[in-house]
């Protein structure tokens, strides 16, 4: 009968020089005439070792593309979300202008009042759906960058002015503050900075 087995691996170099993994199996027997012996059987688990290796490295590879992909996810449900608040605000403003210059447009005063404040919530939205457009290109690698002098502050005056009247609309306050020194003209792609 048997008296138990003992198992475990490890590291030998073989006669050709090359390390290998070895498994060890040894096997207490019992002969009938009472007298003890030990079984060992040792097979070369190299391969079985490279195997694991490479499934451990694939699995770990796996989960972090996974993170990536849930986090990309993540990221488009966010910017689709902001999208369509950003979307519906000019929108809302185009509509309800639109109804106050055919319902209840009175003076030509008036009318011109309106008519700038319509062309000015679709200027903001054809500019949103332009970055939309933009962005998918991006992901697809189709985006032409350009190469074009320009100042950045007198960008950065042209966006402030664009997003002032929308935040005095919705009585929010917006300061900035530039730590100089500051280039008064840079080589970029102009229409992606103000983006």
């Amino acid at each position: 009968g048997m008296t138990g087995d003992i198992r475990f691996e490890y590291r030998a170099r073989r006669q050709d020089g090359r390390w290998c993994w070895f498994e060890s199996e040894c096997r207490g027997l019992t002969e009938p005439d009472g007298s003890r012996g030990v079984v060992s059987i040792i097979r070369d688990i190299s391969e079985r070792k490279r195997i694991e290796r490479e499934l451990k490295r694939a699995n770990t590879e796996l989960k972090a593309a996974r993170e990536v992909a849930d986090a990309a996810n993540r990221s488009k449900s966010e910017f689709l979300a902001n999208m369509s608040h950003e979307i519906r605000t000019p929108l809302a403003g185009i509509l309800g202008y639109a109804e106050m210059l055919i319902n209840y447009c009175k003076t030509e005063e008036e009318r011109k009042d309106y008519g700038s404040k319509i062309k000015r919530n679709a200027d903001n939205l054809t500019e949103l759906i332009n970055d939309i457009l933009d962005l998918s290109k991006v992901e697809a690698g189709a985006l032409k960058v350009e190469q074009l002098e320009f100042s950045p502050m007198t960008e950065v005056e042209s966006v402030l002015s664009l997003l002032q009247i929308q935040l005095q609309e919705k009585g929010v306050g917006l300061e900035t503050s530039v730590e100089r020194p500051i280039p008064g003209n840079i080589i970029s792609d102009p229409k992606r900075f103000r983006q």
